[in-house]
């Protein structure tokens, strides 16, 4: 089989022709072929299983100690135990698997040392508390941090019963904290709290300790310090833009998303609109050559093009930006709303208003249909064309409203293209 690797789809690849390579002599037997084939399989999975296992030191340390203290190999037990909290001094990456694991081999020592030492035991108890703590708070925040984002598109009610006894712990400890724990902490508080002395504690947190973090841990700082730029916006205006692109730089040099072979296609666009916004535009030009190539081939075309729009539109190029619009496959599930959004901010600037007209009615009935859809999600989208027709009616001439009011009553909702939608009302 091996000269049939990588693929293995050569038309020479056939149960009956590996049935004849094995036994020459015999007739072909299915049965027994399906049974060699299911023993096979069976032993992919358990090497599968074993390189994740022997990948992870931590876990093949811990296991090897437990066999030691079962055996009652104490010597031993003692010399790998030196050897291994000197590996685990040179680790800076320390995640919430660092502290579980750690929980664990703190309770392996603890009960070694159980019929030896009694003191030694005390000290170790304290030491496996400590790393429980760590482990849970970073778990139970990060999971927090994840379902608050996806709460309000889902219309989920989520229980946060825990987040005023998790405030209290924190203020109380805050100087003896392990300062992992306390990114966790602010990427969880500026995400559900939203308030500017968070951001700007998690802002110093992360230059501060951007190297002891790993992979997951700076994609989540920089996607909660992003968001809440992006969220600041639609109140504050342009200047947290500049913070958002700011941002990217940081990402680019800390490398958190950078090495990967392939990028999210919401990654990409988000990066491209923050750079327009803030009118970096050969930047934007600059990343989507760069980087292209590491969206996935099969969208690659619609994405590219996408980001020519948005790069077009804040250029006030609508024309060139309807251009590239046209060109993208309008069932793609990421970019059929978006779409849709950024051809009616044309057809307002060119003042094409029976186009216009004509989408928002197709529009709204595309999202009653769309079952698909989060409800949070499609309530504001339906906001974005409620406004957007409002604006649509003042400035084409069929109605006449206080714009004051209008104005107000944006202000105080939340939905997409808010802050375009307010800079149109200011206009009038």
């Amino acid at each position: 089989m091996k000269s049939f690797y990588p693929e293995f789809d050569n038309d020479g690849l056939t149960k009956q022709q590996l049935y004849e390579k094995m036994y020459p002599q015999k007739k072909y037997s299915d049965s027994q072929m399906k049974y060699l084939m299911s023993e096979m399989f069976s032993l992919a999975k358990m090497f599968l299983s074993y390189t994740n296992y022997n990948n992870d030191n931590f876990e093949r340390n811990n296991r090897l100690l437990k066999e030691l203290n079962t055996r009652n190999t104490y010597k031993i037990f003692e010399s790998e135990l030196k050897k291994i909290e000197n590996q685990i001094k040179s680790i800076q990456i320390r995640d919430k698997e660092f502290f579980y694991q750690m929980y664990k081999m703190k309770n392996l020592v603890s009960d070694y040392y159980s019929y030896k030492n009694r003191l030694s035991v005390k000290r170790e108890h304290n030491k496996i508390i400590d790393n429980i703590i760590n482990n849970f708070l970073i778990s139970i925040l990060d999971f927090y941090y994840e379902i608050i984002n996806d709460a309000s598109d889902f219309g989920i009610n989520i229980d946060l019963n825990l987040v005023s006894f998790i405030d209290d712990y924190i203020n109380q400890n805050k100087n003896n904290l392990n300062p992992i724990v306390l990114i966790y902490y602010y990427i969880f508080i500026v995400s559900y709290r939203n308030e500017p002395s968070h951001y700007n504690t998690l802002y110093e947190l992360k230059n501060k300790h951007i190297q002891i973090l790993d992979d997951d841990a700076k994609h989540r700082i920089f996607e909660a310090l992003g968001n809440y730029c992006i969220k600041s916006y639609h109140q504050g205006g342009i200047k947290h833009y500049k913070d958002a692109f700011i941002l990217i730089d940081d990402e680019i040099k800390s490398g958190v998303r950078f090495k990967r072979n392939e990028f999210s296609e919401i990654f990409f666009t988000n990066k491209i609109e923050i750079a327009s916004k803030v009118k970096e535009y050969k930047w934007a030009y600059d990343f989507i050559v760069k980087y292209k190539n590491r969206l996935n081939e099969k969208n690659r075309e619609d994405i590219v093009n996408f980001c020519y729009a948005i790069i077009e539109f804040e250029s006030n190029n609508y024309l060139a930006s309807l251009d590239h619009l046209s060109k993208i496959n309008l069932k793609h599930p990421l970019l059929k709303f978006r779409i849709r959004n950024y051809t009616l901010l044309n057809y307002f600037e060119l003042n094409n208003y029976e186009q216009a007209f004509l989408m928002l009615d197709a529009y709204r009935h595309m999202l009653e249909k769309d079952e698909k859809v989060e409800t949070g999600r499609k309530e504001r989208y339906f906001l974005f064309l409620y406004y957007y027709q409002k604006l649509l009616d003042m400035k084409s001439g069929s109605l006449n409203t206080e714009i004051e009011l209008l104005k107000r009553d944006i202000e105080t909702r939340s939905f997409f293209m808010k802050q375009w939608l307010l800079e149109k009302a200011e206009e009038f």
